[in-house]
């Protein structure tokens, strides 16, 4: 069998000693397994103790209040006066654009400014660029309700069209998330249970939230229940279908034994869990058990295992 080391806190947190006593070992001489350095450990105890239950499922961000703000005109942007990310309030200004006649006249007049050669040209050429300057048709675009800033579209001095979208307002007072939960971990799921969000690829949490509804029915092909889950803190923007991944806080798992995770060891090929314990002063012996609930630190062992 292919040597393989642990380099793991089991219950006797080992380095080296595993490939002894379950890979290299089944092939290694007593000389050499006695004359073999010694591993320095670690020991750590298994006891009762907490645990959460933490029940992992995706799902895709929702915004109920969500409006493009589209050009009502062919033209030109002058001004944008927002950033992704910006909150506004209704009615805030989000850009100003001229038409595209306006814009031509006052390109007209600039460059018969420029090629004026006399001082009445250039006098007429001036009044003229005031007055197509003065009389430019302007409109300016504004939130149509209060929110944040998701996305802009165009930037100063960009010629569009008419209906070409210009920036996005959402509500965040009425975003929430949208989870596929299998329907075996329905029973473990109740109304209010505590949800922290995340986006792959996004560093830290993008939201906290609390379950708040169950759909009736089940999706035949996936066997996926929808599970609504209310948004109460946002830490970043949200865009709608956005994809991501929510930790439900189903219960708490009290007076059960525990190991500090980087003690369990788990062989893929036997698809078994083991730990390394202590018996006796030197004796380490590979002990296979059954594991239970997991967080970030402990693992939870069901059988196989006494404090």
């Amino acid at each position: 069998m292919e040597c393989k080391s642990m380099k793991r806190i089991i219950l006797v947190i080992l380095m080296g000693i595993f490939s002894v006593i379950y890979g290299c070992g089944k092939n290694t001489s007593d000389d050499k397994v006695a004359s073999a350095p010694r591993a320095l450990v670690e020991v750590a105890r298994a006891e009762p103790g907490s645990i959460f239950e933490h029940l992992h499922v995706t799902g895709s961000f929702m915004v109920v209040r969500d409006q493009k703000i589209k050009s009502p005109i062919a033209g030109k942007i002058l001004n944008v006066y927002v950033l992704e990310g910006d909150n506004v309030k209704k009615g805030d200004a989000i850009a100003t654009l001229i038409s595209k006649e306006s814009d031509a006249i006052i390109t007209g007049a600039k460059q018969l400014l420029q090629i004026a050669q006399t001082e009445k040209e250039k006098q007429d050429a001036r009044k003229a660029l005031r007055l197509a300057e003065e009389t430019a048709s302007k409109i300016n675009v504004a939130a149509p309700f209060s929110g944040i800033v998701n996305t802009r579209f165009v930037s100063e001095g960009e010629y569009i069209s008419e209906g070409t979208d210009i920036a996005e307002v959402i509500d965040l007072r009425t975003a929430y998330f949208l989870a596929d939960v299998p329907v075996e971990d329905l029973p473990k799921l109740k109304i209010g249970q505590r949800v922290v969000l995340s986006v792959p690829g996004l560093q830290g949490d993008i939201a906290d939230g609390s379950v708040a509804a169950f759909s009736p029915s089940a999706d035949p092909n996936s066997q996926t229940i929808k599970v609504r889950i209310t948004l109460y803190r946002t830490h970043g923007l949200i865009k709608s279908g956005t994809f991501g991944t929510a930790d439900i806080l189903v219960g708490e798992h009290v007076g059960t034994l525990v190991v500090p995770k980087p003690a369990v060891y788990h062989d893929d090929e036997l698809n078994k869990y083991f730990v390394v314990k202590i018996q006796g002063d030197t004796l380490a012996l590979l002990t296979p058990v059954d594991v239970g609930v997991s967080d970030t630190l402990h693992v939870e062992i069901k059988s196989g295992l006494k404090p």
